[in-house]
């Protein structure tokens, strides 16, 4: 009977929202008989059971309807395909199928300031009924050496990035990898090179970068054809060093831009490719020669039919760089629309940063994704602050208020709440009788929980919170003296919630002999050892891992694991 309540609960939920808040009875009896056939032959009372949480359900508006279908049901909004829509004005040509595409460089976690290629990239492509693409640029092991793997339980390369994308709800067509498409890089350079549109430079360095700030041509730019390529077959297999260019214009107003480098030789033995084996059964060698982002961007945009990027202004020379390829190779460029840079006020963005400084990437200080998912942000929040920037070209500062704005407006009403205390001061309450404390799991649901107060209780309330007198929570007006070093509670003269309101502060508190130890993990501007210890109420033993709670006067916590009855909680925001 329980389990067919809650399937009507969850599809009348499901219904309701789909229809500005109010379920259809009809069309959830449908479903539950689509699903539990069985029911048919007491239709009739389960009609009536459905009425009354219909009744429940539409009582609801569709804001605390979506709170509760994302923490409680998620998988039903998967499976009924509701989402929120984003609005994208059409940027490609409507006459081709639009193909857009996420290219990171796995050599660190996805963060709140590069996911927004993905985002634009995907809900573009979704909304247009395009097709998306998912590219791993790794071909650079000496400066941005790829991670394989963050954990030993990652069986995929770069795993840790799909997950990441999996969790937004981005969902590839298809998924290349740069390290598995060598040869066909040196395929198309090999063409330019016999087309004298690239050479082989074998300059100094210094030699090169005053040449290129004077706009002056090196004597290898007019070498012939021929000995480019007896040079580029050598490089291959390291018997020979130097770049390869591409010839561009040696007056270019960037020097950037001037016969940029599109392959460079690294030593694999020095640097080592963490998929090197891999490489190496397809191509028969240990390549020392790998291409720049520029190079293998503009030859994979072209084979896979990519015709709208979405990226930063940061790349905007990029872009001229690349339209040399797409210009020799007499290619349509694909549409490129240049967004400003993110910043996130009191988070750490930089991913060189991230990857040097920190071992965790979870760790509360990061603006990475896996943080966010770590701490109990749902996808939504952060997929609505991205999308609601949109494609301006001006940069952006994130501010965590506006972010902690919209993630707690999506968790609150599903959101259970429970009493932490840290610092903990006990109390020893002059309460001769014992006392049925009854606890609303949410002032604005009917649900709750209540537990026996034994007469003469001792509790704990935080050091912050101790006062002559306060209101405890759910209990009563309590003054409190310290006798022989001891703190001593006794009900008020007056109990009304009126002079409470007025006079008292409202606190937490947790009885002595019902408490259950808690850690929980918090950013380092909240405690600069990021942890807070205390107790909480028994209760959250009994949580699911992963499990969203408020606690009162504290903040949203996500439940990370329980350890040696202990809950270890990982703090999301106030």
């Amino acid at each position: 009977m329980e389990d067919i309540k809650e399937l009507i609960y969850k599809k009348a939920l499901v219904n309701a929202y789909k229809h500005n808040g109010k379920a259809n009875l009809e069309a959830v009896i449908r479903k539950i008989v689509f699903f539990r056939p069985e029911i048919k032959k007491e239709i009739k009372k389960y009609i009536e059971i459905a009425k009354e949480i219909i009744d429940e359900i539409n009582s609801l508006n569709t804001e605390q309807q979506y709170s509760i279908l994302l923490l409680k049901y998620p998988e039903e909004l998967k499976e009924e395909k509701v989402e929120k829509k984003f609005d994208f004005p059409i940027l490609h040509d409507p006459s081709k199928k639009v193909v857009t595409r996420f290219a990171p460089n796995p050599d660190g976690p996805l963060h709140i300031g590069n996911i927004r290629s993905a985002l634009l990239s995907y809900e573009y492509s979704k909304k247009y009924n395009g097709k998306f693409i998912l590219r791993f640029e790794d071909t650079d092991p000496k400066t941005k050496k790829p991670i394989l793997h963050l954990n030993q339980m990652e069986k995929l390369d770069y795993q840790y990035i799909l997950e990441d994308l999996e969790w937004l709800g981005i969902i590839p067509d298809e998924i290349y990898i740069q390290s598995d498409r060598l040869n066909i890089y040196y395929k198309y350079i090999e063409e330019l090179l016999k087309k004298g549109f690239a050479y082989v430079c074998q300059c100094l360095d210094n030699e090169i970068k005053i040449n290129r700030l004077k706009g002056i041509e090196c004597s290898h730019r007019s070498i012939e054809p021929e000995q480019n390529l007896e040079l580029f077959y050598k490089m291959l297999t390291g018997d020979a060093n130097g770049v390869i260019r591409i010839k561009t214009d040696m007056k270019h107003k960037d020097p950037s831009v001037r016969d940029w480098i599109a392959f460079r030789v690294i030593d694999p033995k020095k640097y080592i490719h963490p998929r090197i084996e891999k490489i190496k059964s397809y191509l028969g060698y240990e390549p020392y020669l790998w291409p720049t982002y520029n190079f293998s961007v503009s030859i994979d945009d072209h084979l896979m039919g990519v015709n709208l990027i979405f990226r930063a202004k940061e790349h905007l020379n990029n872009t001229i760089k690349q339209s040399y390829i797409f210009k020799y190779f007499n290619w349509d460029e694909p549409k490129v629309i240049h967004y400003g840079r993110i910043k996130v006020s009191g988070l750490t963005l930089s991913k060189s940063k991230i990857v040097k400084d920190y071992k965790d990437f979870s760790n509360p200080d990061l603006a990475t994704i896996i943080a966010f998912r770590k701490r109990g942000f749902l996808p939504e929040s952060i997929k609505t602050v991205i999308l609601e920037l949109g494609i301006k070209p001006s940069e952006a500062i994130i501010s965590l208020e506006n972010l902690y704005a919209i993630n707690r407006k999506l968790i609150d009403y599903a959101t259970d709440r429970y009493f932490f205390v840290y610092n903990p001061i006990p109390v020893k309450l002059n309460i001769p009788e014992k006392i049925i404390i009854k606890r609303q799991l949410h002032p604005s649901r009917k649900d709750f929980f209540e537990f026996e107060l034994e007469p003469n209780p001792e509790i704990l309330i935080c050091k912050n919170d101790l006062d002559s007198e306060v209101r405890l929570i759910n209990l009563g007006n309590i003054k409190i003296k310290k006798i022989n070093g001891n703190y001593i509670g006794e009900f008020s003269e007056d109990q009304s919630l009126e002079y409470a309101k007025e006079k008292l502060k409202f606190i937490q508190w947790v009885p002595s002999n019902r408490k259950v130890k808690c850690k929980i993990k918090v950013p380092s501007i909240i405690n600069k050892n990021q942890l807070i210890e205390g107790y909480a109420e028994p209760e959250i033993s009994k949580l699911k891992i992963n499990t969203i709670i408020q606690f009162v006067r504290f903040g949203f916590v996500k439940l990370d694991e329980i350890k040696d009855n202990e809950c270890i909680f990982y703090y999301l925001h106030d």
